[in-house]
């Protein structure tokens, strides 16, 4: 698996694929995407709303096994994410947790990714290989 991290409005998945060249293979929205279009994807962009929007079932253990165990049987997974809380601490709790968890969660994609990558203005900077 591999992941890339950035701040929004970077690009992030056209210029993964061009860095790549996946430019024709099949990718999900994490945005919209249901739990069967996520596994079946090479490519997941905007993993960080994905995990929003599944943050009830994703905030058990139970249910953080069944999306790790997914994840670790597709090695060459691609995982595309916004860097969040690096800013002011919002005061909505649901924000608060969701932010907890997402953080969480990539420490241990970033753990389990043979690769991850940061995009600073178009640019590749690997923080693991």
């Amino acid at each position: 698996m591999q992941l890339f991290i950035g701040a929004f409005g970077q690009n992030k998945l056209e210029n993964v694929r061009l860095k790549l060249n996946l430019t024709d293979c099949k990718f999900a929205d994490g945005a919209n995407c249901s739990e069967n279009e996520f596994e079946e994807a090479l490519i997941v962009n905007h993993v960080h709303l994905y995990i929003r929007n599944h943050l009830q079932q994703l905030k058990t253990d139970e249910g953080q096994a069944c999306f790790f165990r997914c994840l670790s049987e597709q090695e060459n997974k691609i995982l595309i994410g916004d860097e969040i809380g690096c800013g002011i601490i919002p005061l909505d709790s649901f924000e608060r947790e969701y932010r907890e968890i997402y953080g969480r969660m990539m420490c241990r994609i970033a753990q389990n990714a043979k690769r991850v990558t940061r995009l600073v203005c178009g640019l590749h900077q690997v923080i693991k290989e």
